[in-house]
C-alpha cells in the first residue's frame, strides 16, 4: 500500500496540473464497500510500487 508521502505527491501533482477537471484520490482499503461500489465505474486504480532505491515503478 502506498504511503502518505506518495499520496501527498500525487495530490500535489494533480493540484498543479492543467487538467480541466478535479481528481480525488483515496486508498481503496479505507473506503466503505457501498462507496467503492458507487465509484467503481469511474475509478482508476493506480498500482504503484516503491523500489529500495526510492524510484517509483508502475505495475
Amino acid at each position: 500500500m502506498p504511503g502518505p508521502e506518495l499520496r501527498g505527491m500525487l495530490e500535489q501533482t494533480f493540484d498543479e496540473s492543467d487538467l480541466p477537471f478535479r481528481v480525488d484520490s483515496a486508498e481503496a482499503a479505507t473506503l466503505n464497500p457501498e462507496f467503492r461500489t458507487l465509484i467503481a465505474p469511474q475509478a482508476v486504480n493506480l498500482n504503484c510500487a516503491v523500489r529500495k532505491s526510492g524510484a517509483r515503478k508502475r505495475r
